[in-house]
């Protein structure tokens, strides 16, 4: 045997050499065929229907949940979001405000009394007269008369007041006629004039008064009496369920000696004329001349006097409506309550106020009486109140002023 071959002699199994380069081609082919594989089961997932997928994926965890939510929510009848109950113990109520007397009184009053003075024209003077004066209540001054005496008078006279004329005439007695002042010429400060008409032709001559006892004299009322103010109060509770409104009082008065008596509500006018003597008025009051809280009632006298007695606001309220929440059972759900396997159970959760919420709470025509300060109040219903599968109802009437964040009732196992 040749010397290059006995390095084999001593091999039990024949001996195949391979190249680097073959090796590497048959890594190439294996990474090429996972590739391939992957990508044929990705796209074999993403096509099939989604239930399968979710078993292919293990995720029973997910389908099983789903199914207890839709249990949940089978069981589940009523989830209602009831808010704000108002509490009215009456269908309406009556307001008194004690009585009171009005005396608007008038009084004659001097508003200017002056020196005497002296008025002249002639071809080469003019002398008239201004008076200026103020009256410090003109609003409530009427029946304004202006007088004086005139020894001299001679000429035509021009008196002038604020700017409107108010005698022009030439004076033949001592005494003036009363001189009636119209209560719309009539300011706080207020200008008087004097003046006495030209001579003509006849230049050798003068006109002229000699003014005397000048008097404006006006009737003043007194208003310090003329007017009460009184205050009722609504709740929030009247006023949101405010239906009508009525104003009555007795005005104990004499029908000749008295003049408008005028009625404003939080400043809107509700009457404003001669009321009926020994008489009830009533008045109908518009709903929104009304507010929640206080309200203001002034009456106001033109002229008289009153003792207005027997005063009343009557409001009359909505008729209360209570809401009726309906719910059915499946034909499982009932058996399972009737067999007392499981429970109808009712929860009602309140704004916590830490105010005592009352109302009486009405199923299928029975009913329990709820009274707690806490938050949530729950409550087993019991199995003889349900009768039916269908049309069962519940109710909540207030006995006192609640907001209810949530009304539940739902179907529960009995543990």
């Amino acid at each position: 045997m040749s010397k290059k071959y006995k390095i084999f002699e001593n091999l039990e199994k024949p001996y195949v050499f391979q190249s680097n380069k073959c090796k590497k081609g048959a890594a190439a082919q294996t990474a090429l065929f996972v590739l391939v594989m992957a990508l044929l089961i990705i796209l074999y997932i993403l096509f099939v229907p989604p239930e399968t997928r979710l078993k292919m994926l293990g995720d029973n965890e997910s389908e099983e949940g789903g199914g207890t939510a839709a249990a949940e929510e089978e069981n589940l009848l009523l989830s209602e979001n009831i808010g704000h109950l108002d509490y009215l113990n009456l269908d309406e109520y009556e307001f008194t405000i004690p009585s009171f007397y009005l005396i608007a009184t008038a009084r004659s009053k001097t508003l200017l009394e002056e020196n005497p003075f002296y008025l002249k024209s002639d071809w080469f003077n003019q002398k008239a007269k201004t008076i200026e004066f103020t009256i410090d209540d003109y609003e409530n001054t009427d029946n304004v008369i202006l007088t004086f005496n005139s020894n001299k008078h001679s000429g035509l006279l021009t008196i002038i007041f604020n700017g409107y004329t108010i005698y022009e005439d030439e004076l033949t007695t001592v005494n003036s006629p009363p001189i009636n002042i119209r209560k719309e010429y009539l300011k706080e400060k207020n200008v008087l004039g004097f003046e006495v008409g030209g001579v003509g032709a006849a230049f050798w001559s003068a006109n002229e008064y000699s003014i005397q006892d000048l008097k404006i004299i006006g009737s003043v009322t007194d208003i310090s009496q003329q007017q009460a103010r009184n205050v009722f109060t609504l709740t929030t509770e009247q006023f949101n369920n405010l239906e009508t409104a009525e104003l009555k009082f007795f005005p104990d008065c004499t029908i000749y000696d008295i003049g408008t008596l005028s009625v404003n509500l939080n400043g809107n006018q509700l009457v404003s004329s001669i009321p009926d003597c020994i008489i009830l008025n009533r008045f109908a009051v518009p709903n929104d001349y009304l507010k929640a809280g206080q309200n203001v009632l002034v009456f106001s006298a033109e002229k008289g006097s009153y003792l207005v007695d027997q005063i009343k606001i009557k409001i009359t309220l909505k008729e209360e409506t209570v809401p009726i929440y309906y719910f059915d059972l499946t034909q499982e759900q009932f058996d399972g309550i009737q067999n007392e396997t499981e429970k109808l159970n009712l929860t009602i959760k309140f704004v916590d106020d830490d105010k005592n919420k009352e109302a009486e709470i009405m199923v299928n025509g029975h009913t329990t009486a709820l009274d707690t300060y806490d938050a949530a109040y729950t409550k087993i219903i019991p199995r003889l109140w349900i009768e039916s599968k269908k049309n069962n109802y519940i109710t909540i009437t207030p006995k006192s002023t609640m907001d209810i964040v949530e009304l539940r009732l739902e179907v529960q196992e009995i543990e």
